[in-house]
């Protein structure tokens, strides 16, 4: 338990040079078998400022905390964590082994608008590739491990080319086997709860940002992402309070004021609604 404690409170720590890892994206791959070093849950108390974490599962499977839910991953499946994510997984129990390829990266503002995957859990989206979408990626994936990571300028545009490649596909295949785009009324909707996130907003305000009555965008709203427009703010602000109770140090009553809650006995019941336990209970249990 120390050592596996000490790994992750080093991780958090190499996290806050966020920014040079967003200067050249980092491709790699990981290996995780049952019983060898490196398997054990990762779970980073900083959590991601500015970057992007894709996955894709290429053997066995991982298991993701999205806070409202655990999603377990198969091969073929790409989860995207966006800035903001609770970053807490591991290997699934069941599967031996867990083999993934990861990018960390910035997305272009054009990715984001138009990101279109389903949402696992607050800033957490997954696509589940075609056996032939799949192939493409993992192609995708060999040209950028051949690529030699000490050369500059033309390798790291090419780097760079290849990411926004994976990203651009997967929007279209998202799009093809769904077929769902989000309205953009609903769109504003969400920018403007991101931008009022720790705020004290009301559905009329959200209402009256994107240019609709209160009942029609609730309505559309519920439709494209499956619950209402405070329960999804009520998951982003749990996502963070998940992040900072894993920092001992913080006080219970400090999550609940830097999430917008004066009240922490409020803050709790709204996060055993969300998570399904009490911030010392999910503590306790993480710690």
């Amino acid at each position: 338990m120390q050592a596996t404690a000490f790994i992750n409170d080093l991780i958090s720590i190499l996290e806050l040079v966020d920014q040079h890892f967003v200067a050249l994206p980092v491709v790699s791959q990981s290996n995780l078998r049952q019983g060898e070093v490196g398997d054990a849950a990762v779970r980073r108390p900083a959590g991601k400022n500015s970057g992007w974490t894709l996955m894709l599962t290429v053997e066995g499977g991982g298991t993701f905390n999205c806070v409202r839910q655990s999603y377990a991953s198969s091969p073929g499946d790409l989860v995207l964590l966006a800035p903001g994510a609770l970053y807490d997984y591991r290997r699934t129990d069941d599967q031996p082994v867990w083999r993934h390829f990861w990018i960390y990266c910035n997305l272009s503002p054009a990715v984001v608008n138009s990101l279109n995957w389903q949402e696992l859990g607050p800033y957490i989206y997954q696509l589940h590739l075609r056996p032939q979408d799949n192939l493409v990626v993992q192609e995708i994936f060999q040209q950028l491990f051949d690529l030699d990571p000490s050369e500059k300028e033309l390798p790291t545009a090419l780097r760079n080319n290849l990411v926004e490649q994976i990203f651009l596909r997967s929007l279209q295949w998202a799009e093809d086997a769904s077929g769902h785009v989000i309205n953009a009324h609903v769109k504003q909707a969400m920018n403007y709860i991101e931008q009022k996130l720790y705020d004290s907003i009301a559905v009329e305000d959200i209402a009256e940002a994107a240019g609709l009555s209160k009942a029609r965008l609730s309505a559309l709203f519920k439709n494209s992402l499956g619950r209402s427009m405070l329960s999804w703010r009520d998951e982003r602000r749990m996502a963070q309070a998940c992040q900072m109770l894993m920092n001992r140090a913080v006080k219970i009553h400090t999550v609940a004021q830097a999430l917008g809650y004066d009240d922490a006995l409020y803050f709790s019941r709204k996060f055993r609604q969300v998570v399904g336990k009490s911030p010392q209970a999910y503590r306790r249990k993480r710690l």
